[in-house]
């Protein structure tokens, strides 16, 4: 349950387990000390993570339990290829329970190819369309970074990392560890 946040335009990183949502905040050059600060900070710090999981790993999220999924139909995408559409809500979990998704599983590749966002359930005109295109194999997952205009990148695939990459607050360069293959 240890995950590391760092915030690339600040000097912010939030080093927290996401099980018992306990952690250490560096903001400022220094370790936040102030009891509220901190549980401000990694309470961000888990929001962020668990954000930034869903533009990452989205089509894995769909077995998660709390997820509700309903077949939808039949649709083209943006791109105009046919493809099965799905409707993700959830119940109970996450930082943001009202949010739905539209997901577009393309009809010949079956990789989920499109999303919409809706930031509440009864939003009847989505937040963002974006695409899911361009997977890579990392190790042995498949996965897109390519969205439009908020792609994704440096993504890396790790089997194991050393401990201090989740206990010091030194950013470390993740090209130094192996990538699993």
């Amino acid at each position: 349950g240890d995950v590391r946040v760092d915030n690339l335009r600040t000097d912010q990183t939030v080093l927290l387990n996401i099980k018992t949502d306990k952690g250490r905040v560096f903001r400022n050059g220094k370790e936040e000390t102030n009891a509220d600060s901190v549980a401000k900070f990694v309470k961000q710090g888990k929001a962020n993570w668990i954000n930034d999981s869903y533009w990452l790993l989205m089509p894995f999220k769909l077995k998660d339990s709390g997820v509700t999924i309903k077949y939808t139909g039949e649709e083209n995408m943006e791109n105009g290829k046919p493809a099965d559409v799905l409707q993700m809500t959830f119940k109970g979990v996450g930082v943001t329970p009202d949010n739905k998704y539209k997901v577009w599983v393309d009809k010949t590749s079956r990789l989920v190819s499109q999303w919409s966002y809706y930031p509440k359930f009864s939003d009847e005109k989505p937040g963002f369309t974006l695409p899911w295109i361009e997977y890579k194999k990392y190790g042995q997952i498949m996965l897109s970074g390519e969205r439009g205009a908020r792609d994704l990148t440096d993504i890396m695939v790790f089997d194991k990392l050393p401990g201090d990459v989740f206990t010091d607050f030194k950013r470390p360069d993740m090209a130094q560890y192996p990538q699993e293959k």
